[in-house]
């Protein structure tokens, strides 16, 4: 039943969503806070360019708000129809549709995660309004709410606005700890846990191993999020695993060496952010090495021809050959330093692509 609730809520939030855009082009509009002083006027070309309207999303839109940055009435009301547009589809698509394979093994079906999953919604949503609250005042308009960015008014006199953002932030901190309180009952539960018993932490197989289960590691969202990792999944060769991990290392690695680098403000600080991370590749890369020199166990082989196999007990089968280990090690310095390069060259590019996209 959890995906006809699911649609049936989705359907409800996107008729409220489609009752905003009605009021405001066709019952009596919505107050403009940019006209003059300030009035109420009728929305008769709601925004419906979708690169615009997602385009708040992901930052090309605005002064890096996010959907906070939303200034005027036009892009609100576009928006809602589209918020309208895909609350209803999904809803309609999980009301004649059941959990694929891979939902039913990740998400747990009883009433305790419900309420988990219910609480996670409200404390994301309660964030990011006390979010908008705080930083929009075409929404919430200063004439009403007060000066964006403001608490108090006055010393001891707090802003509608600062009530308003103040409540909403409390709240969604509470639910998330709702959220991941009756999730972790739920999970404990799926995995065997009695938690009127006490028993949450347990030895896993052998006791003289040290390892031990508890609801968080021995949970099925653990143990497929670990078995997706590219270390541990199954299927890649040595080759694809070094390229995939090296390019999420050095992909990541430049932010850092960018920001914090004492060059930053440098016309030579995309170079010197590079050269940075290359180098912390570089220096991964041989202590991997050197780790797999010392820490594989030799076994002699006699097929095809003899030769010296070195494994690690743990490692996928296609990494417990001397051979596909180096293999391995010379692929992650490869995406390493190409994903370092990916994403000196998008943050370079960033502004001319903005500017090129037609976002109205």
């Amino acid at each position: 039943k959890m995906t006809t609730i699911l649609g049936i809520h989705l359907m409800l939030l996107g008729v409220g969503a489609w009752l905003l855009v009605a009021k405001a082009m066709f019952w009596g509009g919505l107050f403009d806070p940019h006209l003059g002083a300030g009035r109420v006027r009728v929305v008769t070309d709601p925004t419906l360019n979708p690169l615009r309207i997602f385009g708040y999303l992901f930052g090309a839109i605005g002064n890096g708000k996010g959907m906070a940055a939303v200034n005027s009435l036009e892009d609100i009301v576009g928006g809602h129809v589209w918020v309208g547009l895909l609350c209803i589809g999904g809803g309609f698509w999980h009301l004649v549709t059941e959990p694929r394979g891979w939902a039913k093994k990740v998400l747990i079906f009883s009433g305790e995660a419900y309420l988990s999953y219910s609480l996670g919604a409200i404390a994301y949503m309660a964030l990011l309004a006390a979010y908008f609250v705080w930083t929009n005042d075409t929404a919430y308009p200063a004439v009403f709410y007060g000066p964006v960015e403001t608490l108090e008014s006055a010393p001891g006199v707090v802003t509608v606005r600062g009530w308003l953002a103040s409540f909403h932030a409390v709240l969604g901190v509470l639910f998330l700890f709702g959220h991941f309180w009756h999730a972790l009952r739920a999970r404990a539960a799926a995995a065997g846990f009695d938690l009127q018993a006490g028993n949450l932490v347990q030895p896993f197989g052998d006791p003289q191993v040290g390892n031990l289960a508890t609801p968080v590691n021995s949970s099925d969202l653990t143990l497929n999020f670990v078995g997706n990792l590219p270390i541990y999944r199954e299927g890649l060769s040595p080759l694809t695993r070094g390229l995939e991990i090296g390019m999420a290392h050095g992909y990541w690695l430049l932010g850092p060496f960018l920001k914090l680098s004492p060059l930053r403000d440098t016309p030579q600080a995309h170079t010197v952010a590079v050269a940075a991370s290359t180098a912390l590749l570089v220096v991964a890369t041989l202590a991997m090495s050197l780790y797999g020199t010392v820490s594989f166990r030799r076994e002699l082989v006699m097929v095809p021809r003899p030769a010296y196999e070195r494994s690690l007990p743990g490692l996928p089968q296609s990494l417990t050959v001397a051979e596909n280990w180096s293999q391995f090690c010379g692929a992650f310095l490869i995406g390493g330093v190409g994903g370092a390069w990916v994403a000196d060259a998008l943050l370079q590019n960033l502004p001319l692509w903005t500017e090129s996209l037609p976002l109205g």
